[in-house]
């Protein structure tokens, strides 16, 4: 996948995409999700600065990985989101949800 994946002290790990989150992308972004989950990953960030473009398969996916984490006491937030992003996850109501950071 085409992203960068760094765990600072505090155990968050910081999941920098490269990449949009569209049906196109979601087989080997779902993969390498879940994947960090079963090792172990609770505190995740996802890193949107890269991002332009969700489309609904990426919406789903987000919310997957967001009910995941929260079976396991974690939690999901994003950061670095573009206006438009913003816009898409408050009219999806995303925002109430996780921590959505703007860029």
């Amino acid at each position: 996948m085409n992203a960068t994946i760094t765990n600072p002290d505090n155990g968050t790990l910081i999941y920098q995409l490269q990449c949009d989150v569209v049906a196109a992308t979601l087989p080997e972004l779902r993969s390498e999700l879940r994947r960090l989950v079963d090792e172990g990953a609770r505190d995740f960030v996802i890193d949107m600065a890269n991002t332009r473009m969700v489309d609904s398969s990426g919406l789903g996916l987000l919310i997957a990985l967001h009910n995941s984490l929260k079976k396991h006491n974690g939690r999901l937030s994003l950061t670095h989101v573009s206006k438009d992003l913003m816009k898409l996850f408050e009219s999806m109501r995303i925002h109430q949800f996780l921590t959505v950071s703007p860029a």
